[in-house]
């Protein structure tokens, strides 16, 4: 019986290590992910800014030379 707990006890003990080491895991990630989405808002808006400028001076190019 006591054989039988020290086990479990280590089984669980594994468990808990697992469990610590996700839960760091899912930080970490968690952190990385919210970079990653401030970076894409950024480069979004510089795409849109981009697209902008663009359309801007293709409206300063007159009609026959688009032609």
């Amino acid at each position: 019986m006591k054989q039988e707990l020290e086990i479990l006890e280590q089984k669980l003990n594994v468990l808990v290590n697992l469990l610590n080491e996700l839960k760091s895991d899912n930080a970490a990630l968690k952190q990385k992910t919210s970079q990653q989405d401030e970076e894409i808002k950024s480069l979004n808006k510089k795409i849109h800014e981009a697209t902008q400028k663009i359309e801007n001076l293709l409206g300063q190019i007159p009609n026959e030379e688009l032609l």
